[in-house]
């Protein structure tokens, strides 16, 4: 119990407090790990893992990204929730990429720019729905479980608007999960 409100205490601050410059372009010296995952369809799921070099079993925070078509990655809260490479507190960020990201504009201050010309692709507007998305996630846990040999069992899942109602869902059919930031209806500053 006193891990998870310092993890998420840690998460917060730095959530609160980086920049989005600063956090998109630090060299974070992490394991850094593209998975593909099948659905039942045999399409393809990305599953992007960020961990720390460590011999020590770890838990996952699942991080769930919005609705928006760009890359997981991008949206700058996933950067700021990115683990530290050593200490007590050690954990893995996985992160489910949506289906058929599109790559916007990137402005000059690295913020990107959705203009009225974006669009997102088939393949997203496909599969991109809260029910295939917790189904995906639910495969991408289904094959850590399997793989992940670096995996403690404990699962922690962070999502806000979509995403947590994404986050709920899966949380409530996964047995490893000990705890869920969940948020939405509201700014941000006052979910925090």
């Amino acid at each position: 119990m006193q891990f998870i409100g310092t993890l998420l205490i840690a998460v917060n601050v730095a959530f609160l407090t980086a920049s989005p410059a600063a956090s998109q372009s630090r060299d974070h010296g992490l394991l850094e790990q593209s998975l593909a995952v099948s659905r039942i369809d045999g399409s393809q799921i990305e599953v992007l893992v960020s961990r720390p070099s460590t011999d020590q079993r770890i838990p996952i925070v699942l991080a769930i990204d919005g609705s928006l078509c760009v890359p997981s990655r991008m949206n700058a809260s996933m950067s700021r929730l990115l683990p530290p490479t050593s200490g007590p507190k050690l954990y893995a960020l996985v992160t489910v990429e949506k289906p058929g990201p599109s790559m916007p504009e990137v402005s000059d201050d690295g913020s990107i720019r959705i203009g009225s010309e974006f669009r997102c692709s088939d393949t997203f507007k496909k599969y991109y729905s809260i029910d295939e998305r917790v189904v995906d996630h639910l495969r991408a846990i289904q094959y850590l479980r399997r793989h992940a040999n670096w995996w403690d069992g404990r699962l922690f899942l962070w999502g806000f608007s979509d995403r947590a109602r994404i986050a709920g869902r899966v949380g409530a059919f996964t047995p490893e999960t000990k705890r869920i930031v969940l948020g939405g209806g509201s700014s941000m500053a006052k979910e925090f």
